[in-house]
């Protein structure tokens, strides 16, 4: 070489084919680089040869350190043992010298050898920069494994445990004396298995760190001693408070330098981790504790009551808690299952009449108790349901069920109401029937005072008027005798030939009429048609007729029976129809109502029951009661009553 040329400037005239030879070089040096990236590895080179380069110039290592510390750090996460990454770096020094060797001639041996000699120097700066990192990487895995053995996710330890397995992780692992200091409410607490001296500096050491809230390092316990023991304490931080510090103590000073700090650090960092979900952990028993104690008193109130109670979640739907007398209807082990699966029969869905659309409002806070009676698809009583929304410990909202068995009330309310309908009833037979019987009688009566014959006449009038006396007599008597046998139970029924019973009803219309056209056409085939009916059947078409007859202008009346159905099962219909103004069909609404007359002139005399009366007892029955037209279509011909009553 004719002028003298730095190893510096060799390295930059260089590194492109340095890089070049030192990355085919490591490719072809095992399998594990073969699949490697070309241009990711060689960028690697070539970052760490241009820091080799500015170390050179600047004799500042920094920038170096920095490339080899995370060429190291990514390796060891690849898998790279230290070797692996110390044989790559040595192959490189061992290229670099091959290349630039190229590039001196004999006569510059002196000055190769001062170039030799600098790569040498690189390359044990390297190795030990790489051996470094791995130590410290070797530090905060056996870190990470200690700390680990504190982990409390699933383990119900307390801070005080904590604080004695660090220590104990920490012995055991590094074989360091150490020391934990943690501020457990109004009592701290210091843990360390050490005695005097080395005791008393880590105590004190914890105390400062904790205090200041920074790390602390100090000089041997005891200054005149070669060996006596440096200590380095850190503060423990959880949730952005300082609860405590750990300290460490070792004879070898470096230990307790970087990155032996960064480790004791680490250390500091888990055990507060830990430390905040011990207090968590500690803080949500004791609030499940208490939860608990106010729970089972509530539902042992709640148990003496023989009311079923029951809480669910509002959008799993499980059970979250239950009393005793729900546990006697639907069985033990409740809680935790489905509400609609168990309180309900074959229900696999959450049941369409479920209330929890009614307890919230649309401002997210609860709605009044919602109150509703259901009849339950498993035990078959009824409830009365009074449903609301509350607040449970961990603060969502739940559904709260009070369910009162009202199945007697029910049933007694239902058995009352129809000894009321009947009663109604007979007081309106013996008001409308009566009526109209003493009406006849007294008709008949003063037509034979007002003639003053005494005659044949005369005497058919007062038979007649004495044969309607006896007849409301008798009918005082049906409705004594039945207003008893309803107060205790149904009405006896029997099969009754349905023809009969309307010829008979013929029979007591035209022996009531008073000057009224009495003929009835009837047409009922042949043989009989067979209901199953009450002693009051008749009535129902007593009044029909009754009302065809007095409103049908004076023309015929006709009774037919045909066959018919109700809800595809064989029936019987007796249709009567007349030929009066017919009943439009706004005023069919309201027809059956009591008191109700269409024509409320005084030539026609009634209370306006008739009607509701056959609908009455054609519904007892099980039959139908329909309103029509005489013509279809047109309501003015004439009107059309049909009785459809199921066969026997």
């Amino acid at each position: 070489m004719q002028e003298v040329v730095s190893l510096a400037e060799l390295l930059a005239e260089s590194r492109e084919d340095i890089a070049d030879e030192w990355a085919e070089r490591t490719r072809a040096s095992s399998t594990r680089y073969s699949d490697e990236p070309p241009d990711e590895m060689r960028s690697d080179l070539m970052g760490l040869l241009d820091a080799m380069i500015h170390r050179l110039e600047s004799g500042d290592s920094r920038r170096l350190d920095r490339i080899v510390t995370d060429i190291s750090g990514r390796r060891a996460k690849e898998g790279f043992e230290l070797s692996d990454t110390l044989a790559v770096i040595s192959l490189g020094m061992r290229t670099a010298f091959d290349v630039l060797k190229t590039r001196c001639e004999d006569e510059d041996a002196p000055h190769w050898y001062e170039i030799a000699d600098g790569l040498a120097e690189m390359f044990t700066h390297i190795c030990l920069r790489h051996a470094r990192v791995s130590e410290d990487l070797r530090r905060q895995s056996s870190v990470a494994e200690a700390v680990s053995d504190l982990a409390i996710a699933h383990q119900p330890i307390d801070e005080r445990t904590v604080a004695r397995r660090s220590v104990a992780s920490i012995r055991d692992r590094f074989s360091l004396k150490s020391a934990v200091y943690l501020k457990c409410g109004d009592e701290d607490f210091f843990f360390s298995e050490e005695q005097g001296a080395v005791r008393e500096a880590l105590e004190n050491a914890c105390t400062m760190a904790a205090r200041e809230g920074e790390t602390v390092v100090t000089g041997p316990v005891d200054p005149f001693a070669p060996d006596a023991e440096s200590v380095a304490s850190v503060p423990i931080i959880a949730r952005k408070e300082v609860i405590g510090a750990v300290a460490v103590a070792s004879r070898d000073r470096s230990t307790l330098e970087d990155p032996g700090v960064r480790m004791i650090r680490s250390m500091a960092d888990h055990i507060g981790v830990s430390c905040d979900k011990a207090r968590l952990y500690q803080g949500a028993m004791n609030m499940v504790d208490s939860l608990e104690e106010g729970r089972s008193e509530l539902f042992t109130i709640l148990s003496a009551l023989e009311s079923a109670v029951y809480v669910a979640d509002m959008e799993t739907y499980e059970l979250l808690a239950v009393n005793r007398k729900l546990e006697e209807l639907f069985g033990p082990n409740l809680v935790g299952r489905k509400c609609y699966e168990v309180l309900q029969r074959g229900q696999t869905s959450p049941c369409p009449f479920c209330t929890n659309d009614r307890l919230m409002k649309e401002n997210g806070t609860p709605a009044p108790p919602y109150s509703w009676k259901f009849e339950n698809t498993r035990t078959g009583r009824t409830y009365s349901c009074v449903d609301r929304a509350i607040e449970w410990p961990d603060g969502r909202y739940v559904r709260l069920e009070i369910a009162y068995d009202i199945t007697d009330l029910e049933e007694a309310r239902m058995k009352t109401e129809k000894v009321r309908t009947l009663l109604q009833l007979y007081n309106d037979l013996l008001i409308h029937d009566l009526g109209n019987y003493i009406g006849s009688a007294r008709g008949y009566m003063e037509v034979a005072l007002e003639s003053g014959d005494q005659g044949s006449s005369g005497d058919a009038n007062l038979k007649t008027a004495h044969v309607q006396i006896c007849r409301s007599g008798e009918l005082i008597e049906k409705v004594r005798w039945f207003s008893k046998v309803y107060t205790s139970r149904d009405e006896a029924r029997e099969t009754k030939d349905l023809c009969s019973i309307v010829d008979e009803a013929i029979g007591d219309v035209c022996s009531s009429c008073q000057g009224e056209a009495a003929a009835v056409a009837r047409d009922f085939g042949e043989g009989t048609r067979n209901v199953k009916v009450g002693a009051f059947s008749k009535e129902i078409f007593v009044n029909l007729l009754s009302n065809a007859v007095r409103y049908g202008g004076g023309g015929e009346v006709s009774a037919r029976i045909e066959e018919a159905d109700i809800s595809g099962k064989p029936a019987w219909k007796v249709s009567i129809s007349d030929h009066g103004p017919g009943i439009p069909p706004d005023k069919r609404e309201d027809l059956f109502d009591r008191y109700m007359r269409l024509d409320s002139s005084k030539r026609f005399t009634g209370t306006g029951l008739g009607l509701s009366i056959a609908k009455t007892l054609t519904d007892r029955y099980g039959g139908r009661l329909i309103v029509g037209d005489r013509v279809p279509g047109d309501h003015s011909q004439g009107a059309e009553f049909s009785v459809v009553l199921p066969q026997a």
